[in-house]
């Protein structure tokens, strides 16, 4: 995962490098590394020190056209360079200085480490030790990255297991677009965007508070719609990302960490079902499973039987 930063004006690049240092020391999550070898389970292991992998490129001397492909290539190169799970920090950091007022920091993660959510809590305490020149003390202490497995280890196994079987009761087979093909080279993702003019962005926030459901209900059965019809399937499954920060862990929003999951949503397409009536089971469906919303998709499809459950 990569996120680019753009300053304009004065940088001073050696208090940005000792601001993102204090900001590895500050996140015990961003210390973290991953061992699994020689073990019946993966673990998560938090190192005392990580040193912050930091690097600055001069490019103002370069013409612009230069400078961009330099840019595009050295950010392709960190994007592709893996890391060692076992060896934090699974973080890169790169200042570019682009201009005598211009610069660009370009940080590279592994998606292991961190969230979408916890992009703006990174960025957000990166600027702060800055302004305050680095210093631990300028925000506040950080809650323990325990607290989350913590929380976890007290959750009731067999209701989820049981609100699971239930979702999945009577799915036949996966829904998968793509061939079955385990021997495909691995490619990095292509970002696609399509953007909605402000009239239909309208209709589909005014028809979603209609029916009482969010946006997001309202493109999830869109694509069941036609996944449907594409597979020819009136019961099809795909995966859904849910944000799993339970509010009963004080101080999660404020948490750098992958507190994301993966699922899978069930969703059946009887032939005469008006689309209100399936706008509001969707939403009904997902909210009877936030409580479950934990369960890792590895041990939702073992109980499924059916192996991979999607590939959309």
């Amino acid at each position: 995962v990569q996120l680019e930063l753009d300053f304009e004006g004065a940088l001073d690049g050696e208090l940005l490098e000792r601001a993102a240092q204090t900001l590895i020391d500050r996140h015990a999550s961003l210390r973290s590394g991953f061992v699994h070898e020689n073990l019946d389970r993966p673990v998560q292991v938090v190192v005392p020190q990580a040193l912050a992998a930091w690097r600055m490129l001069d490019l103002a001397a370069l013409a612009e056209p230069e400078r961009a492909a330099e840019l595009a290539r050295v950010a392709a190169e960190d994007r592709s360079a893996r890391f060692d799970l076992a060896r934090p920090p699974l973080m890169r950091f790169a200042l570019f200085r682009l201009g005598v007022a211009r610069h660009r920091l370009l940080i590279t993660n592994h998606h292991i480490l961190m969230d979408g959510w916890s992009a703006p809590i990174l960025v957000r305490d990166l600027l702060a030790l800055y302004a305050d020149n680095a210093d631990p003390a300028a925000l506040p202490p950080v809650p323990s990255c325990r607290l989350y497995p913590e929380w976890l280890a007290t959750q009731d196994r067999a209701a989820a297991a049981e609100a699971w079987r239930s979702a999945l009761a009577g799915l036949e087979e996966p829904t998968l677009l793509g061939p079955r093909d385990r021997a495909r080279a691995p490619a990095m993702p292509e970002q696609i965007t399509l953007t909605l003019d402000a009239a239909l962005s309208a209709a589909l926030n005014q028809a979603a508070r209609q029916q009482g459901v969010t946006v997001n209900t309202v493109l999830q059965a869109v694509w069941a719609v036609l996944l449907g019809r594409m597979t020819g399937h009136d019961d099809v499954v795909f995966g859904v990302t849910a944000a799993v920060r339970p509010p009963e862990i004080a101080g999660i929003e404020s948490m750098i960490g992958l507190y994301i999951n993966t699922l899978p949503l069930r969703v059946t397409l009887p032939a005469a079902e008006p689309l209100s009536s399936l706008l509001r089971r969707i939403q009904d469906g997902k909210s009877r499973l936030i409580a479950h919303q934990h369960v890792g998709l590895a041990a939702i499809q073992e109980r499924a039987g059916l192996g991979e459950l999607f590939d959309t």
